[in-house]
């Protein structure tokens, strides 16, 4: 008898929905900054209006300050990417797996719009919440996550992840207690590529696993 090929499972989600995701995040960035009564720049050096650029610093700084901002949202497009795969293509995926990468997905984007939006000084100058108690509920979200998701972050690629931490812990010292905004930069910039260099790693071999 004639062997009929079996039908592809129908996905159950939606292919547009991490562009509808990617498209609300573009609609926030450029929304917020607006309600806020930001103007639109119209220097150079105001493209780059990061607060080390109001410091005094060259724009540069400021420079890689928002490609660091970037990297924010292609870490969270990365991660969004996986579990979409894991979504539609792979429905089988256990259930804790899907859910670590919408965690890390969630949290890399937020970070990102607390990086560009300065969120959290704003919360600190304007709503007089001190910024070590920011960071330390920051801190706990991350490294909760990081215990409950451990097994998944065993990967390929973990060395990056261990260059990140100690970089993130420097940036955030030189925040709270050194205030030295050029130092304070680097190792941060220095942590988010060597994370996304994780992520890209490991969402690159789950991927090709599948």
């Amino acid at each position: 008898m004639p062997q009929h090929p079996v039908p592809a499972k129908q996905a159950k989600y939606p292919r547009v929905i991490p562009s509808i995701l990617f498209a609300a995040a573009l609609f926030v960035l450029v929304v917020v900054p607006f309600v806020y009564g930001r103007e639109y720049p119209k220097s150079v050096a105001s493209v780059f209006d990061d607060i080390v650029t109001f410091g005094r610093f060259s724009c540069l700084v400021g420079f890689l300050s928002d490609l660091g901002i970037v990297l924010w949202f292609a870490m969270s497009a990365l991660l969004m990417h996986a579990l979409h795969r894991r979504l539609v293509d792979n429905g089988t995926a256990a259930t804790a797996e899907k859910a670590f990468y919408l965690v890390f997905a969630l949290i890399t984007l937020w970070l990102g719009l607390d990086d560009r939006l300065l969120i959290h000084e704003w919360l600190t100058y304007k709503g007089g919440i001190p910024e070590g108690l920011i960071m330390a509920v920051y801190a706990a979200v991350v490294l909760t996550a990081g215990w409950t998701f451990r097994r998944f972050l065993a990967a390929p690629g973990i060395e990056w992840l261990w260059i990140a931490f100690p970089c993130f812990i420097v940036s955030v010292g030189m925040d709270l207690f050194a205030s030295n905004e050029v130092i304070e930069e680097s190792f941060k910039w220095v942590g988010i590529c060597a994370l996304f260099l994780y992520i890209f790693v490991l969402t690159g071999v789950q991927c090709k696993h599948e």
